[in-house]
């Protein structure tokens, strides 16, 4: 397992280039195409203040050069476009992760390359683009968690993953219930990231508002009965402040930028899972139009300054 492509140079695959780009043993790669291509290749990225040159590809000349493994970052709303480059660099013995938020995209990736290549996992990261430079704490970032899942790549695929990222710069720890723990890091994003992007506060409102709590709490208790449904049993969250109160989750980070969010990967996908067992989630669904009315509004929809 020499050889790592990352695709999506984000905020969550710039994780990924800072802890693997200084080590010998790996052959890093970044995958991508056209006018991206050519910017990452001319300009590099910026990891907390350091550039980082990188050997970029494309998805074509990393297939014929060869990938062990393939860590998949991009947004979800990007994540079915680039399922012909995935299936073109999946080779018959790469794993692939995608350390996305969400449930579902092993998922989506395993229909096309075949499950057996997929090893589950997730991020615990705070980070923010900040124009080119991607800013994250090292120290107080937690990493990458990945486990075997049910129908997914076998266990000697884990500890191969493992052995890429021991001695990295890259925090890992295997997961002994991949899909638990997924679901708990998804019911997570629900209960704080979505609130504070409709509300526009920092973290802090969770712990000084009874309001915004109720909020959070009444999120909270939707995914947890829609994971009941799939047979997942997920503890009540214990609440702690480990951010600055100011701090913002991606989300809000997104509506303050105007660009457009990962509310279908959150409370679109609850609710189409909550739909299957005929299971109804009004604080969910009111969260998922409003968030994407912001979007609306952000994308100058509700601009009527012609009007008299």
């Amino acid at each position: 397992m020499t050889s790592v492509a990352v695709i999506g140079a984000g905020a969550i695959g710039a994780y990924y280039i800072y802890g693997l780009y200084d080590c010998k043993d790996i052959n890093l790669t970044v995958i991508a195409s056209g006018e991206r291509r050519k910017k990452l290749q001319d300009e590099g990225l910026t990891i907390n203040g350091r550039r980082y040159d990188l050997a970029v590809r494309t998805p074509q000349e990393q297939a014929a050069a060869g990938t062990d493994l393939l860590l998949v970052c991009v947004k979800y709303g990007a994540l079915r476009e680039i399922l012909p480059d995935i299936r073109t660099m999946t080779g018959e013995n790469t794993i692939v992760l995608s350390p996305m938020n969400g449930i579902d995209s092993e998922e989506i990736i395993g229909e096309v390359i075949g499950k057996q290549h997929m090893v589950g996992s997730f991020m615990r990261i705070s980070s923010e683009r900040i124009g080119q430079n991607v800013v994250f704490n090292p120290e107080k970032t937690d990493g990458i968690f990945f486990g075997k899942l049910p129908d997914g790549a076998p266990q000697k695929d884990v500890q191969k993953a493992a052995d890429v990222f021991r001695g990295s710069g890259v925090r890992w720890r295997i997961s002994e219930d991949i899909v638990h723990d997924i679901w708990d890091k998804y019911m997570r994003n629900i209960c704080f990231n979505l609130p504070q992007a409709l509300l526009g506060v920092g973290v802090g409102a969770f712990y000084d508002s009874e309001h915004v709590a109720w909020i959070s709490k009444a999120l909270e208790e939707e995914v947890r009965k829609t994971a009941a449904a799939e047979g997942i049993v997920l503890d009540p969250l214990v609440r702690k402040l480990k951010d600055r109160k100011k701090a913002a989750y991606s989300t809000l980070q997104d509506i303050r930028a105007k660009r457009h969010t990962e509310i279908e990967m959150f409370a679109g996908t609850l609710l189409r899972v909550a739909a299957k067992h005929g299971l109804k989630l009004p604080y969910t669904e009111y969260t998922y139009h409003a968030i994407r009315a912001l979007e609306e509004k952000n994308d100058g929809k509700f601009d009527y300054n012609d009007e008299e």
